[in-house]
């Protein structure tokens, strides 16, 4: 019978690039639809707690589990900037965080993601929303910390109205663990309160018993490769 051999350096660093596989695929993800809300024009920020520390699907969330078994974001804190109102059946599409210019006083408005030490969040995506009648839209969104600038675009609308899906493309290589992130919306054209945000996806990243794989996995490739060279 063959002797069974010692793993090889290139299978223990494939063990590590699993664990980093892990890590990128563990996020535990909240994503708020705004279905709870009952009335109009009302602040965002006067609902207590409105999206903090989210564990369990609602009215107002959907939730998945991530791979060290966390569900949603239970470590993530929102901090809604003036601007954002709650809004029913917003033009036939449902309800939404209403983005009202009049009300912020100015061309932006704010929404910081509060992560604690040890965790980063990832805005994934998010809806806007023109209601029609409002004149051709153009929306900057931007996404940065303190770090800089993570992600930004573009968006337009014509008068006809209409939604679409903001794809950020950030990935856990963006992330800055312990760091708010920010999402901004800069209006440049359009009817200051013919705008919206609908369901908003983020992740928290990462989870601790994860990052431990991917650390446990790279390091023992690590040893077999320099056992190897001995």
């Amino acid at each position: 019978m063959k002797a069974k051999g010692t793993p090889s350096g290139l299978g223990m660093i494939g063990l590590g690039m699993v664990g980093l596989a892990a890590v990128q695929s563990a996020n535990a993800t909240t994503e708020i639809t705004f279905g709870g809300f009952t009335e109009n024009n009302i602040n965002i920020s006067d609902i207590p707690n409105y999206g903090n520390n989210v564990t369990a699907d609602s009215a107002d969330y959907v939730v998945s589990v991530g791979a060290a078994g966390i569900t949603g974001t239970p470590n993530i804190q929102l901090v809604w900037g003036v601007g954002y109102q709650t809004y029913t059946d917003w033009d036939g599409r449902g309800n939404v965080a209403q983005t009202d210019y009049n009300a912020a006083g100015g061309p932006d408005i704010d929404l910081i993601l509060a992560p604690p030490s040890g965790y980063g969040v990832l805005i994934s995506s998010f809806d806007l929303d023109a209601y029609a009648g409002g004149g051709d839209v153009s929306v900057s969104w931007s996404i940065f910390d303190i770090e800089g600038t993570l992600a930004s675009g573009v968006w337009t609308q014509t008068d006809a109205g209409g939604r679409n899906t903001i794809t950020t493309g950030l990935t856990v290589a963006d992330i800055h663990p312990g760091e708010a992130v920010t999402l901004r919306l800069s209006r440049t054209s359009g009817a200051p309160s013919y705008l919206a945000m609908a369901n908003l996806t983020f992740d928290q990243v990462p989870e601790p018993s994860t990052v431990a794989l991917c650390a446990a996995g790279l390091g023992l490739g690590a040893l077999a490769m320099r056992r190897r060279r001995k």
